[in-house]
């Protein structure tokens, strides 16, 4: 075998490992596409499984949304959630800053209810809401990230991403 076709072959079986089989579309490698509605993300750790549910992806300021925490023993034994005194649950957003994320809001704002410790027998789930209101300071056209807590289990969140765009005008609003 000549040195020349030492050369080629490898770089002709690399391009075409590369660029996949003839008729098929790329597929991506880094992030799925995200889709116009997302029923739940979550996260589980040994003993809890956290699933966080938004209506769907895209918000407009202003408006007023639902998110759903849902915690569900995915062990064996009972599990207390020993709580401290504020709401069930915590909710967070975070803006993409220059250096990585930086925490703009936080849920619940206003006073804070006492909660009292629970359980969860094997199997068994819990969920709790909240409304929250696109806040004017929140950032449009850029990912938003919501982040959900657990009072009690600051070991567990759930997390997803969501975009905002700006209300319409009063002529865009017309038209």
């Amino acid at each position: 075998m000549s040195r020349a076709s030492q050369i080629v072959l490898p770089a002709v079986l690399a391009a075409a490992l590369l660029s996949g089989c003839p008729g098929q579309s790329p597929q991506p490698t880094t992030q799925p596409r995200q889709a116009a509605s997302r029923p739940a993300t979550g996260t589980a750790r040994e003993d809890m499984a956290l699933s966080l549910e938004l209506p769907k992806r895209q918000f407009t300021m202003g408006e007023k949304f639902k998110i759903r925490l849902t915690a569900r023993n995915i062990s064996n034994r009972t599990i207390r959630i020993p709580v401290s005194p504020g709401a069930p649950i915590k909710i967070r957003i975070w803006r993409r800053v220059a250096m990585g994320w930086d925490e703009i809001r936080t849920y619940p704002q206003a006073a804070q209810l006492t909660t009292h410790p629970w359980q969860l027998k094997p199997g068994q789930e819990r969920s709790f809401e909240m409304v929250l209101t696109v806040e004017p300071d929140w950032p449009t056209q850029d990912r938003v990230a919501v982040i959900a807590e657990l009072n009690g289990r600051p070991d567990l969140r759930a997390r997803d991403t969501i975009t905002i765009t700006s209300a319409p005008t009063t002529a865009e609003a017309d038209k």
